[in-house]
């Protein structure tokens, strides 16, 4: 996939298609339609971890990526129990279906940010076999 398109355009665009799979959840009517659209959710959400993954990679230096995903592991790890409280209050509130709409237009918004961000938008996975050269040729030296 990453060899006909971009390794940012690509986390872009299923950015997009998850947001489009949570807004069919929840407007869906239909038990088959839903399941449908959870089971292509799951796969876009995977693909975009793994296009998540190689950005991280291709952009952060290899000294600090251990340091990047510790904090980031952390901070997700920290948050989730009052993130947790404040959606079920939100959504008693609200209604699910509105918060469910409410995250999908999140997800667009992070879509936009990752088109309008030129450093994510232009990385290329080409460039990071030239990169590992690089660094294994370092680490030799």
């Amino acid at each position: 996939m990453t060899k006909k398109i971009k390794t940012g355009l690509a986390f872009g665009y299923l950015n997009l298609l998850t947001g489009l799979f949570t807004i069919i959840i929840a407007f869906s009517h239909s038990l088959i339609l839903t399941c449908a659209a959870v089971f292509f959710l799951s796969f876009v959400i995977t693909m975009d971890d793994i296009m998540y993954e190689s950005i991280v990679m291709l952009l952060t230096d290899s000294r600090y990526r251990g340091r990047i995903k510790g904090l980031q592991v952390s901070i997700a790890m920290l948050l989730m129990p009052f993130a947790m409280l404040l959606g079920g209050y939100v959504g008693d509130l609200i209604g699910v279906r509105n918060l469910i709409v409410i995250s999908s237009a999140c997800v667009f918004l992070a879509a936009i940010i990752c088109f309008a961000n030129k450093h994510v938008r232009s990385v290329y996975s080409e460039y990071y076999e030239h990169a590992v050269k690089n660094e294994t040729m370092q680490i030799k030296l």
